[in-house]
Order: structure tokens, then C-alpha cells, then sequence
């Protein structure tokens, strides 16, 4: 999620340390991934079940992670490069249709098919040229590596990279006017989608596909993209949403009988609703790393009370 959000505008000097950062793993995927494992219970320990977590991690945090920057580049790129360049107006002479008259409709489509070709040249391919053969690569990377994990986990995966597109093609399109910019939208829906299929494909890499789990792993998700809303003072809606994901949690807690385990989540509760309630010139670093660490002692009690749910 942290990841996410720094990446380099693709174009400027800086572009060529964009798949660096992009690499980087990042703490609170791999949490959500090991809580996603705790989650799944308790199983046998052996190379098999080390190299399957290996795979997943890689999977759900690096290469996963990298494929969703790259996305958010694109999506810079492309609100960018918006409207025609005077590179992409010239004429050109890449596309001839042989004995098309001045002036006929063969002649204005050679024209038109010479503009758009131009402006690819000119800029969209030096600023989104490498950021997509990357997203690429590394989409058919896991994709592959997914298929020796199980069906599960290549229906999860596939899924979330179709949502992520999806995200990325809507996104600036009128779905996300009330959210803030295209951009700081995308970031919030990115960084949710990261973290709820780390911890769905963590909890795949060792059990098979269940509903509790699962909707863990989209509180999860939800929780990020609030987070990164109220982050980038996007408040109101996103404030609430993230006082019904902790009371969500722990209510279920209670109902699952576990109320020593809803004590820290409630813990973590309070010091993220005081983070956030104060002025944001009192919002200190202590306060934001004890909210972050609130949050991740709350996945953690949250996936130790799934083994116990009937």
C-alpha cells in the first residue's frame, strides 16, 4: 500500500527508479499474508507447506504489489498525456492507403490512424511504454507461478488482476467524483484490493476457499482503502467506514467467544479513532505508528480467532 503511492510520475528523471520501488516488499502485505495463514490453521510443517507460503508471498506482495504500481503509473501517464500534442497533430506518412483521393474517406482515415500513431510514439509510450510491458510481464509471471498453487488460488488471483484493470479503466470516467481525484482514487481502491488478496491468497496457500475467511480479507481491503482516504484528508464517508469495520470486528469477536482476543482490537480501535479525531497539526508520528501498529495487532488477534469460530 505504501508502495503504491510514491511511484514516480512515469516521463520525469526519476522514471528509471520507478521498478525499484515498485519491487519493494511491503510490511503490511506480507502481515496480511501471514495473518491469512494463521487464519487457515494448523497443518503439517514441511517443504511442501514452506515453499507453497514462499510462492504465495512472492506472489501476493512483490509481484502483485509491482503490478498494481505499475497500473497507477499507467493511470498517471494517461491523465498526463491527455489531449492532442503537436506531435500527434503532424502529419505523417506511417499509414498510406494507396489511390485514396484528397479529401476522401480513406484519405481522412489514413490521417486520423496517422495522429493517433504519432501521439503513441510521442507520449504515451515514453511515459507509460515501460510501466505497461512490466505490468504485463509481471501479470503473466504470477498468473503462471499461480497455476502450481491451485485452482483456488488462480480463480482469487485472476479475479483481483481483472478488478484491478477494471478499476484502472473507469477510473477518472465519473465513478470517482465524489472520492477526490482519479488518481488518489485509484490509490485507495489499489491499496485495498493489495491487502485483502494478500491475506485471501495467504489463507488459500494452506486451506481451501471458505466465506468467514474471505470476508475477513475484504474487511481488510476496506480498511486500506479508508485509511488511504482519511491519509490524503479524503474524510466524511471514509471516516465511517472505518468505525464500522472495527466495530465489525469486534462484535464478531464477541459472537465468536472470544472476548480476551476483542480486547486489543478494541485497543487498537480507540488509538486509530484518536489519531484520527485529532487536528492534523497534532497528528504526530508516535500517533500514526501506534495506529499502524494497532491495526496489526487487530489482524493478528482476528486471524488467531478464525481457528476457533464454529
Amino acid at each position: 500500500m505504501d508502495r503504491i503511492r510514491p511511484l514516480p510520475v512515469p516521463g520525469r528523471r526519476d522514471d528509471g527508479k520507478a521498478l525499484l520501488i515498485a519491487l519493494r516488499p511491503s510490511l503490511e502485505a506480507a502481515w496480511a499474508l501471514f495473518c491469512g495463514c494463521l487464519a487457515a490453521g494448523s497443518s503439517p510443517l514441511s517443504g511442501a507447506t514452506g515453499f507453497r507460503v514462499l510462492a504465495t508471498w512472492l506472489i501476493a506482495d512483490v509481484v502483485l504489489g509491482c503490478v498494481l504500481a505499475q497500473l497507477l503509473a499507467l493511470k498517471r501517464a494517461s491523465l498526463a498525456g491527455d489531449g492532442p500534442t503537436e506531435a500527434a497533430s503532424a502529419s505523417s506518412s506511417a499509414f498510406v492507403i494507396p489511390y485514396a483521393e484528397p479529401g476522401s474517406p480513406g484519405q481522412r482515415l489514413a490521417e486520423a490512424l496517422n495522429g493517433h500513431i504519432a501521439q503513441w510514439k510521442s507520449s504515451i509510450w515514453p511515459r507509460a511504454g515501460r510501466c505497461g510491458v512490466t505490468a504485463l510481464v509481471s501479470t503473466g509471471l504470477a498468473l503462471v507461478v499461480a497455476t502450481y498453487l491451485g485452482r483456488e488460488t488462480l480463480a482469487t488471483l485472476s479475479g483481483g488482476l481483472l478488478l484491478a484493470a477494471t478499476l484502472t479503466i473507469l477510473a477518472g470516467r465519473g465513478i470517482d467524483r465524489f472520492t477526490g481525484s482519479p488518481e488518489t482514487a485509484l490509490a485507495s481502491w489499489l491499496g485495498g484490493l493489495h491487502l485483502a488478496l494478500a491475506w485471501a491468497l495467504g489463507y488459500l496457500a494452506l486451506a481451501s476457499w471458505q466465506g468467514p475467511p474471505m470476508a475477513i480479507a475484504a474487511l481488510v481491503g476496506l480498511h486500506a482503502y479508508s485509511n488511504i482516504r482519511l491519509r490524503e484528508r479524503q474524510g466524511g464517508p471514509a471516516l465511517w467506514l472505518l468505525w464500522a469495520i472495527w466495530g465489525i470486528l469486534i462484535l464478531t469477536l464477541l459472537m465468536a467467544r472470544q472476548p480476551i482476543l476483542a480486547v486489543p482490537v478494541a485497543m487498537g480501535a480507540l488509538a486509530e479513532s484518536m489519531f484520527y479525531g485529532a487536528l492534523p497539526r497534532d497528528r504526530d508520528h508516535a500517533r500514526s505508528y501506534s495506529s499502524r501498529l494497532g491495526w496489526l495487532l487487530a489482524m493478528l488477534c482476528v486471524s488467531l480467532a478464525v481457528t476457533y469460530w464454529p
